[in-house]
């Protein structure tokens, strides 16, 4: 139920990320900012963002349910593992809508095939993190992970400053 919440929560905030800048302060943007240095910023932000966003939802999850989380390294690991994967993965989702015209209809199209392994990598480390499934390779989806982060990092390095030029 976590994972879930947090993807809800994730898709929710971070796909308001270009929908809030008006046209006035895109060309504003456009004339002080790199490319780059926006896109991290904004990753930044949203990943910040879902870290308070994890850390709210356990503790509500802590207070009803009580405390299910057996290895808080491994959980918190993929917090923040998967807090940058979502979150650079829907920023780039996001812009690419942005400059789209707003198609909200793409924007469903474009982030669940792409979100899709990391929430199954989540899933699984969550269940390792709570003792519900016993896998003893669990650095290998942490790796795995990161590598998915770096991934969606680079791809949003390399297309949103074409993105931004148009």
């Amino acid at each position: 139920i976590f994972w879930v919440i947090f993807l809800f929560a994730a898709s929710n905030a971070i796909f308001r990320t270009f929908s809030r800048e008006q046209n006035g302060s895109h060309l504003y943007y456009y004339t002080i900012v790199d490319p780059i240095e926006l896109f991290i910023s904004k990753v930044l932000y949203n990943t910040l963002w879902l870290w308070i966003v994890a850390t709210v939802v356990l503790l509500a999850n802590v207070l009803f349910f009580g405390n299910p989380v057996s290895s808080f390294s491994a959980f918190y690991t993929a917090v923040i593992l998967g807090g940058v994967g979502v979150s650079s993965a829907f920023t780039l989702v996001a812009s690419i809508v942005r400059y789209a015209r707003q198609a909200q209809g793409l924007m469903v199209i474009l982030s669940f095939p792409l979100i899709i392994p990391v929430f199954l990598l989540l899933n699984k480390v969550g269940l390792q993190a709570t003792s519900v499934l016993e896998d003893s390779d669990i650095g290998t989806d942490f790796l795995l992970l990161g590598a998915i982060d770096i991934l969606f990092i680079g791809l949003g390095l390399i297309l949103f400053p074409s993105l931004w030029r148009n």
